[in-house]
């Protein structure tokens, strides 16, 4: 799809001339350019609104958080310097704009010398990426998570995912259950899993707060020269949650090597030491206010989450690829692969990796 981006980033009250502009990110959903002026450079994006069915409510969320973590870093007395997203209006004081063809756009300054991985690739990456989702986490532990709109209903919703793909299998839509069998009976196998999470939500084990709810290691930007964490980006999801669904994705996205869409499952190995490394930065930032009970589910979460994905790649492969982007006709059956091989070795190493988080624990307690 092409679109006019000099045009629409003249709608933004952009500093200085445009210079040029290029496509940006690797993400599935959005479409990001990186803008530059003769003042200083932006991100402008256009906001999926198949996805995201009320962008207006997105932008909503985003402008709450951001500005809630800006006071909290005064009050705190840390720099706001390239911390947090600044969100650009339009030339009409708007914080999206919105087409001809009826698509939403957004601009944010650009977040100036930090790179993003795809892949964590060393313990201290992996540290960074846990203490840099923590601090989003911690900056906002005490937000009304009520406050937020609910951007993509029932996003980490377990049951509600098994429901959409039962409903898939029945469907047949685009005739592969036949093919995919073994990967629709793994899933099945594990549905327990959700009445567990619908259990601890409903009792209160898991807490509803503001959390960032899609923690991959490239929406944390870190520093170029040193590799701390600088930034966390694409608060698209951000809304009302439980903290394990954002530990549940940095355990998903960082423990392995392999692309999420590898397709030799045997590449695919859990980096313990990269999940050690994470935990620790993790939870040298939530240490004090997550509870017993959210911690003893750390990677119960990272177990859910790895399986809700791989469930959302199988029931969009099984509907006819109808929400990712895919670049070949089996992309969504190769990353569901990928997920569920990923379960498998969490389940195996469920109970050690449980003994780290009580170590840590235990360490950070007495520090």
């Amino acid at each position: 799809m092409k679109f006019d981006i000099q045009n629409i980033a003249q709608q933004f009250d952009l500093q200085g001339d445009i210079l040029g502009f290029r496509a940006f990110g690797s993400g599935h959903i959005n479409d990001t350019f990186l803008i530059e002026t003769s003042a200083q450079k932006y991100v402008i994006q256009r906001i999926n609104h198949e996805v995201f069915k009320k962008p207006a409510a997105v932008m909503a969320n985003i402008q709450l958080i951001c500005e809630y973590q800006k006071n909290k870093l005064i009050e705190q007395k840390e720099s706001i310097n390239r911390q947090i997203l600044q969100v650009v209006p339009t030339t009409n004081s708007s914080y999206y704009y919105t087409d001809n063809s009826g698509n939403f756009w957004r601009t944010y300054i650009y977040v100036p010398d930090t790179v993003t991985f795809d892949i964590v690739e060393n313990e201290k990456q992996a540290f960074q990426a846990g203490k840099g989702f923590g601090k989003f986490q911690r900056l906002l532990a005490d937000f009304p998570p009520q406050l937020l709109h609910e951007t993509i209903p029932h996003f980490h919703h377990l049951s509600w995912r098994y429901e959409q793909l039962e409903k898939a299998i029945d469907y047949n839509t685009a005739r592969r259950v036949d093919s995919v069998k073994p990967l629709i009976s793994f899933a099945l196998s594990r549905k327990a899993m959700a009445y567990q999470l619908d259990t601890c939500l409903s009792n209160g084990s898991l807490p509803l707060r503001a959390t960032h709810n899609d923690t991959k290691i490239n929406n944390v930007l870190m520093d170029k020269q040193t590799q701390e964490a600088v930034c966390v980006i694409d608060l698209d999801t951000a809304m009302a949650g439980a903290v394990i669904y954002d530990f549940g994705d940095l355990v998903r996205s960082s423990l392995s090597l392999s692309q999420e869409d590898e397709q030799d499952l045997s590449k695919i190995q859990l980096r313990m030491s990269i999940f050690k490394a994470l935990s620790e930065g993790y939870l040298s930032e939530t240490k004090h206010f997550i509870t017993s009970s959210e911690k003893s589910l750390l990677v119960f979460g990272g177990k859910m989450i790895t399986l809700i994905m791989g469930i959302r790649f199988l029931t969009d492969y099984l509907s006819g690829d109808v929400y990712y982007k895919i670049k070949y006709p089996t992309h969504n059956l190769d990353r569901c692969q990928t997920q569920f091989r990923l379960v498998e070795l969490i389940e195996s190493k469920e109970d050690e990796m449980n003994k780290i988080i009580a170590e840590i624990d235990t360490h950070t307690i007495k520090s």
